[in-house]
């Protein structure tokens, strides 16, 4: 079995994700992360680390 709470605390997309289920819904984060779609979207995270966002820097100009 996963641990939610040290998935809530490690991943800042579930973490914001929780937070804001839990506000949406006024429950505390405890019983947010006992909901089942809530754990769905965890192991969604769990499986599917961040990845580093690039930036790609466009110039407007003229041409040549």
């Amino acid at each position: 079995m996963r641990d939610y709470k040290t998935l809530y605390r490690d991943d800042p997309r579930f973490h914001r994700y929780v937070d804001a289920t839990a506000d949406s819904y006024g429950r505390s984060v405890e019983e947010t992360l006992e909901l089942k779609a809530v754990r769905n979207v965890g192991d969604y995270y769990a499986n599917n680390p961040a990845k580093e966002e690039t930036s790609v820097s466009t110039m407007k100009s003229g041409g040549c």
